[in-house]
């Protein structure tokens, strides 16, 4: 999935470009006044979402061409009950019939639009097109979406229709919203800012600088500027003991009275020292709030390369936990991961990390913790899943949370179901009641199934976009896969098209077929095995291989491991699919195209075939580029 930084700069330069077809001048301007005059309403979805009052309007006409003030903004359905399509069950509170504003409100906040600080030109088309889908972006080649460009010149046909695949020759028949913004702006002198002033529009003022690293006290302390001895009792006579010197992490144990307190040091072997000493003669330990990113990404990306996890899903999780800061977090967490000293006992290895217990506020310190953790988190989910397959990034950041026991149950609840609900029993309600109150921006009271997933993908899907951006910057060749079509094909699509166009179909008993299994590790196949995984196997070999460690198994699931994991699809990746059959592995193939719902794969084995099939992709196990 593209970042808003990659595509800002496009934007731009299609806003530049983009002028209204003069044969549908009038169409455009009767949406424009149509939305003009629902301003109102729209005024007051802005207050609470704080949401421009002209792009809740742009939205609602690309929605819902009549303008309608009787459905819900997310789906379409009628306003006397909760949503029934996805995403069901909306609102969540109140009591229908809902009024259209409450609704809109609730479809915007879903969207995380209410998180927008920033509303340019460019953001607005960002934000308009993600809503939507990237199918049009990531179609091969790529072509401007109608959802914002439709009665320009910068879009003539071609629309996927309303089952989810491309038609070529089915045009819009609805003004883009971009279109629709133009008009508003050169009608009645609505202001629009953009990032650096594209067209004319007044450009918005640069984001204020990050603010300056301060000192967070961890909690613990450490001798105050000299040396001393740890004492035998708390008194200037008793025996002297262990020697602390002022680099020694140090934890109170207890207040004896006014004067000494009772504590604990660690020293450099990582042994463990207790003792009494005068409290004046220490002093609060403080790490700094904040550090470069570039040398946290980097520790990120050598934890994964040592422990064999994902550097993206290690910054993705930085994300959610912290924010990526080194800051104290709510019941004890410190840190970017968000640890906490149980966390930290639990998932660190001193042979494998040489961190100590005071490592725990070092941030680059954290990264190998949490590359150790992801993969325990890991092994204990894949018992749980499907195939034993490996887990998702949700289910692993889920694990993080409710423990990996905990996953399957909570994921395959509906939606509406609320969360402590599902999950108490299994869990101790007192559990459940120390995890919500450790993560309360997350955990809102009486939060539901759907919302809590929704949530976790967003927080995830906004740090994996950030962490490709870092990641790139530091090992500009490390390779996630192309975000796009490219004009140069990836040479086992080129050998996968070949196979298209010769009509290949039948079972493993087809010369055509048999050769699939020579490239695999299976070699040759019973007449009725499924070919699938053989056929991507055969196409990537015979193309001359990757880089990527690749196992060429005719299992379908044996993909998962192959490759390197990428957050979402991109052109060319191999999709592994859940089972499609009683007693297969699940399903493989090559990525093509795909939107929000669907995603169309190039692979054999689909209907006795070689052929391009389009699956939902929520059947989607796992992606893989090579």
């Amino acid at each position: 999935m593209p970042g808003f930084q990659q595509l800002a700069a496009e934007y731009a330069a299609l806003w530049n470009q983009a002028t209204i077809r003069p044969e549908h001048t009038a169409e455009v301007t009767a949406s424009a006044q149509k939305l003009r005059t629902i301003k109102p309403s729209y005024d007051q979805v802005s207050a609470r979402t704080n949401v421009p009052w002209y792009v809740v309007g742009l939205i609602h006409g690309l929605e819902d061409s009549t303008y309608s003030l009787t459905t819900h903004l997310h789906n379409g359905d009628p306003l006397t009950a909760r949503t029934v399509h996805v995403p069901a069950g909306r609102p969540p509170t109140g009591t229908p019939p809902f009024s259209w504003v409450d609704s809109a409100v609730d479809a915007l906040t879903l969207e995380g639009f209410d998180k927008v600080s920033r509303w340019s030109i460019e953001r607005i088309a960002f934000q308009l097109e993600q809503y939507n889908g990237w199918g049009y972006r990531n179609r091969h080649p790529p072509m401007n979406t109608p959802y914002l460009w439709s009665f320009t010149n910068l879009y003539s046909t071609g629309k996927f229709s309303s089952d989810g695949k491309f038609d070529p020759a089915l045009t819009s028949a609805q003004p883009g919203a971009m279109a629709v913004l133009q008009l508003l702006i050169k009608a009645t002198g609505l202001s629009v800012p953009s990032e650096a002033g594209a067209n004319g529009g007044p450009a918005l003022p640069p984001a204020p600088p990050p603010p300056p690293p301060v000192p967070v006290p961890t909690g613990l302390y450490l001798a105050d500027g000299l040396p001393f001895h740890l004492l035998g009792q708390p008194s200037d006579t008793a025996q002297h003991g262990f020697f602390v010197l002022p680099d020694m992490p140090i934890t109170k144990i207890r207040e004896v009275d006014d004067t000494f307190w009772e504590i604990q040091v660690v020293a450099p072997d990582l042994s463990k020292q207790s003792g009494f000493t005068h409290k004046v003669w220490l002093k609060a330990q403080t790490v700094l709030s904040s550090f470069q990113p570039e040398d946290f990404g980097q520790a990120c990306l050598d934890a994964a390369r040592s422990f064999g996890t994902s550097a993206h899903f290690l910054l993705a999780l930085a994300q959610c936990e912290s924010g990526t800061q080194n800051v104290a977090g709510d019941a004890g967490a410190f840190g970017p991961f968000a640890l906490t000293a149980a966390d930290w006992t639990a998932y660190n290895d001193p042979a494998q990390t040489g961190a100590g217990d005071a490592g725990r506020f070092d941030p680059l310190l954290q990264a190998a913790v949490a590359a150790l953790m992801t993969v325990k988190l890991t092994n204990d989910l894949r018992p749980t899943l499907p195939d034993k397959r490996l887990p998702t990034s949700e289910e692993l950041y889920l694990a993080r949370i409710f423990g990996a026991a905990n996953v399957a149950t909570l994921v395959a609840s509906s939606p509406g179901n609320a969360v402590s609900a599902v999950l108490s029993p299994p869990m101790a309600a007192t559990d459940l009641n120390q995890i919500f109150a450790s993560r309360p921006k997350l955990l809102k009271a009486g939060i539901n199934v759907g919302d809590l997933l929704k949530a976790v993908q967003d927080g995830l899907d906004a740090g994996l976009q950030a962490s490709v951006t870092l990641l790139q910057k530091i090992e500009p060749d490390l390779v996630v896969g192309p975000s796009e079509a490219t004009d140069t094909k990836l040479p086992w699509m080129v050998k996968a098209e070949g196979e298209l166009a010769k009509n290949i179909h039948g079972d493993a008993s087809n010369p055509e077929i048999k050769k699939y299994f020579t490239d695999t590790t299976l070699v040759q196949a019973p007449d009725d095995a499924a070919w699938c995984a053989a056929f991507v196997s055969w196409c990537i070999k015979e193309s001359g291989g990757t880089t990527k460690p690749v196992t060429y198994s005719a299992r379908a699931a044996d993909w998962l491991n192959n490759g390197e994991n990428i957050p979402g699809p991109a052109f060319g990746a191999v999709a592994v699919l859940k089972p499609l059959v009683s007693g297969s592995s699940g399903h493989v193939g090559f990525v093509t195209t795909w939107d929000q719902t669907k995603v169309t794969l190039l692979g054999g084995n689909q209907g006795d075939a070689v052929c391009e099939k389009a699956f939902p992709i929520a059947d989607v196990r796992g992606w893989r580029m090579m």
